[in-house]
Formats: structure tokens, C-alpha cells, sequence
């Protein structure tokens, strides 16, 4: 009775698992809005500003982009720009970092400010009926910053921390070693440590602000619920007598490495997982781009892609294992496959990552149901990814940036409705070569190398910097 009653109760699960994917939803248009350009004077340093109006909520963000990111950082101080930017919230001339976080709190504002490898940017939001004063007190802190040695010597520690910490994760350790091996010692490749950190001194960030935070080449990002006219007046007058000449030198531009056939193994002595990851640097042009994200969609970019539904689904190694392709960048793009996998099966989850990208580009190419699907997703998900102020300046900045037209995003949702199984099969195959993937496992070797030389890989042991051991 009690094995009836319970095989009833599974009976809804089984079916399920059997059922067809349901149809996708129609497919529908979206048109994204166009930004207005303004120009500010000569003697406001005649930036361009980039508007994006939103008038839903009475909320807006103002951002200064500057073209300038890790790239520019000095030799053998990675971050230098990101700490250089977090410091301006840190105190002005007439303001401390207290006074400074309560000034804004009365304001109901917020500031950032950072670097990523490729810009920087100084960021304010808040309400409508407070714009002008907060946007005079982020200007504050984008002109007057006082570089206080004491906050310095307080950020100094938390960073070298986090960069010693980052050594005991290896999620994230896999993520920097594959930079390294990627990009080499380019920008790209370089990354903080705790040495890097206690040499760095304020006397390198206001360096790095002097040569750095100017109006040449930068830019203003301006979205939600504001005026144009009125919001570039404000703009005039917070960057009145703003001024000067960026450093000389173009941005590096790393070129996609030849692959090769070694599998990298960093020792993590112990541990119950492994991290394994597979990619390679491509340089993809539009419209090929969107036929290509398509394609990685039902290859491993989503949730019931084939290599997740394989690896997690089907063999139960992993929580999740996904794909993802980065083109937001100078240079090449990179394309990558990771996974956390029990550490009993790395090998055979190892060689079935193998397979399932080596059959997408060969003898299993997408299909005409997978691609009409992940196609849909993508265009019918469109919309929500933009939905913030934030994601649409992420993009109006990412078109100034990388050289891309205005109308960009409106160009990607006809790119998107316009890919086929045939375009997606052709994105991939002359994307991805198999045989000349970069592989890294970061595990318990004393474990995983036998089982993966036996499969017949070449295992190249490195240590934690991405260098190779005897």
C-alpha cells in the first residue's frame, strides 16, 4: 500500500521529466531608448554627455566615465586605479569621509567610484528634488580629493588581505590563474597580491589621479528622471575650470592565444572539489556575435543547456556548470566553460566538457528546436536586462568605449531575432576549436592527475601565480 501511495506521488515528477520543453512565448519588439547628447563648454572641459531619460520614478545617476582603467596602471602595481578612484570617497580639501557619507545620507544620494581593466568611472544617484546639491557634492569629490594617509594605510590592509584571501578560494584562484594564462603579462593577465599592496603608497595614487582624472577622453553618463537642459546647466557649472591632457599611449590589445594541448593543474591538497575550467580568446565580429551567444546559450550559457544538463543533470558532479562569453573588452574576447566537480570525477567530467563542445562544432551541431528556443529567451529577456538606468548607461559607455554606434542595442535585438540554426552552427564551428583549448584544474592532484593522465592528457603542474613547476 505504501509503495502504491509513494509511486503516486511520483508519478507527477516522472511525467515531467518526460514532457516536451513548452513553446516559447512570441517573440516581440523592442526598441530601446536612444540617448540625447549634449556637449559641455571648453571651460567645463567640453565633455560629451549622454542622456537617458526615465521619468517613472523620480530617481536619476550621473557617472563620469573616464577611458582609463587597470591598463593605465604603473608597472608592477596592479589596481592602482581602482584604489586611486575608491579613495576619492575617502575625504576632499573641506570634507572628511564622514562628512562626506552624512552629506550624502541627508542628500538620500549614493556615491561609487572604481576601475575596471578598461575605465574608470565616479558615480552619483539619488531623488529628483535633491539633484543639484548632490551632484555638487560628487563633484566635490571628483575635483578636490585629499588622499588621506591614514584611510590609506586602512585600505592599504583590507586589500593585500583580500588578495592573500583570494589565494585560499579556488573559484576564484582558477579565475585569475586563467587570466594569467590567457592574456599572459598584459594588463589582463596581471593582478594584485599582498607584496603589490604594501608597495603602493598614496604618493602612486595621486599619481595616478593627477595624470588621470581629466576631461580628455572622458565622458558623462546621465539617466532616469531629468531635464536635459537643466541637468547639463548643473554639469556646467560642477565641472567649471575643469581641465587637462591624458598621459600618451594607446590601450594594449592582447591578440587570442594559439591554444595548446597541455591541461594545467594547480594543488589544492584535500579538497572535495575541483575546478575546472576550458576557454580560449576569439575575436568575433557582429553580426556573427549574436549567433554565437545564441549558440553558447544552449551549449553551456544557461541553466538547461547541454553541458549543465549533462554534468549536473544527467551525471550529478556538479551544481552547475556554465559558459560565458565576454566581448566588453578591448581586444580579444574570451570564451569560457567552468565547473565545480566532485573531486572523484574530474577526470571523467573533464572528458565529457571535452565531448559535448567537441560534437557542438562537429557531428552535434545546434539544432533548429534549440537554437528557435535559446533565440526566443534571449530576445524575450532583452527588455528586463535593460529595465535599470544603470544597464542602459552600462551600455551607452560601453558604445563610446569600444568604438560601437549609438544605436547598438537597437542593431543586437535585430541581430538576435535574425540568427538560425545554420548561422549559430557556422558562429560556433569557425569560433571554437576544441583541440586548441586552454584547460585548468585547479584540485587534489595526488587524486585527479593519475586519472587524467591515464585519460591521456598532458598535465603541466603550476603553482598559484600561474607558473609552471618541475
Amino acid at each position: 500500500m505504501i509503495n502504491a501511495l509513494l509511486a503516486l506521488c511520483l508519478l507527477p515528477f516522472a511525467s515531467a521529466a518526460t514532457r516536451p520543453r513548452p513553446e516559447p512565448l512570441p517573440e516581440s519588439a523592442w526598441a530601446p531608448p536612444a540617448p540625447t547628447q549634449r556637449t559641455l563648454s571648453a571651460a567645463a572641459g567640453g565633455m560629451p554627455v549622454y542622456i537617458v531619460e526615465d521619468h517613472e520614478t523620480p530617481l536619476w545617476q550621473v557617472r563620469l566615465v573616464l577611458p582609463r582603467g587597470g591598463w593605465s596602471d604603473p608597472a608592477g602595481r596592479p589596481g592602482t586605479a581602482d584604489a586611486a578612484l575608491s579613495m576619492l570617497l575617502e575625504g576632499t580639501t573641506s570634507k572628511s569621509a564622514e562628512e562626506i557619507a552624512v552629506a550624502a545620507r541627508r542628500l538620500g544620494a549614493d556615491l561609487s567610484a572604481g576601475a575596471s581593466a578598461d575605465a574608470g568611472s565616479i558615480t552619483v544617484s539619488g531623488i529628483t528634488r535633491t539633484m543639484p546639491e548632490a551632484i555638487a557634492l560628487w563633484a566635490e569629490v571628483v575635483r578636490t580629493p585629499s588622499f588621506p594617509e591614514s584611510a590609506w594605510a586602512r585600505e592599504q590592509t583590507r586589500r593585500a588581505t583580500d588578495a592573500a584571501s583570494r589565494l585560499e578560494r579556488p573559484d576564484v584562484l582558477a579565475r585569475q590563474v586563467a587570466s594569467r594564462l590567457f592574456y599572459g603579462e598584459t594588463y589582463r593577465g596581471l593582478y594584485d597580491t599582498p607584496d603589490t599592496w604594501k608597495a603602493t603608497s598614496v604618493a602612486d595614487l595621486r599619481t595616478w589621479y593627477t595624470a588621470n582624472v581629466v576631461p580628455d577622453g572622458a565622458f558623462l553618463l546621465v539617466g532616469g528622471d531629468v531635464d536635459p537642459d537643466a541637468v547639463t546647466a548643473l554639469l556646467e557649472s560642477a565641472f567649471a575650470g575643469f581641465s587637462g591632457a591624458a598621459p600618451a599611449g594607446a590601450v594594449p590589445t592582447p591578440a587570442p592565444g594559439a591554444g595548446n594541448k597541455a591541461l594545467f593543474l594547480i594543488d589544492n591538497p584535500g579538497a572535495p572539489q575541483s575546478v575546472v575550467s576550458t576557454g580560449a580568446l576569439v575575436n568575433v565580429a557582429a553580426p556573427k556575435l549574436e549567433a554565437l551567444r545564441v549558440a553558447n546559450d544552449l551549449l553551456g550559457g544557461s541553466f538547461t543547456s547541454r553541458i549543465n544538463s549533462n554534468l549536473r543533470e544527467a551525471k550529478g558532479w556538479t551544481y552547475g556548470a556554465r559558459c560565458s562569453f565576454d566581448d566588453e573588452r578591448y581586444g580579444a574576447a574570451s570564451w569560457v566553460c567552468s565547473s565545480s566537480i566532485r573531486t572523484d570525477a574530474t577526470a571523467d567530467a573533464v572528458a565529457e566538457l571535452q565531448r559535448e563542445i567537441t560534437e557542438a562544432v562537429t557531428t552535434r551541431p545546434p539544432t533548429d528546436e534549440e537554437v528557435t528556443f535559446y533565440r526566443s529567451s534571449a530576445l524575450l529577456g532583452l527588455p528586463g536586462s535593460y529595465e535599470t538606468t544603470g544597464a542602459l548607461l552600462d551600455t551607452v559607455a560601453a558604445n563610446r568605449l569600444y568604438g560601437r554606434p549609438e544605436t547598438w542595442l537597437a542593431q543586437r535585438t535585430q541581430a538576435i531575432a535574425a540568427v538560425e540554426a545554420s548561422s549559430a552552427r557556422a558562429a560556433l564551428s569557425s569560433t571554437i576549436d576544441p583541440s586548441a583549448l586552454t584547460w585548468l584544474v585547479v584540485g587534489d592532484a595526488a587524486t585527479v592527475e593519475p586519472a587524467l593522465v591515464a585519460k591521456g592528457w598532458l598535465v603541466q603542474r603550476i603553482d598559484r601565480d600561474g607558473k609552471p613547476l618541475p
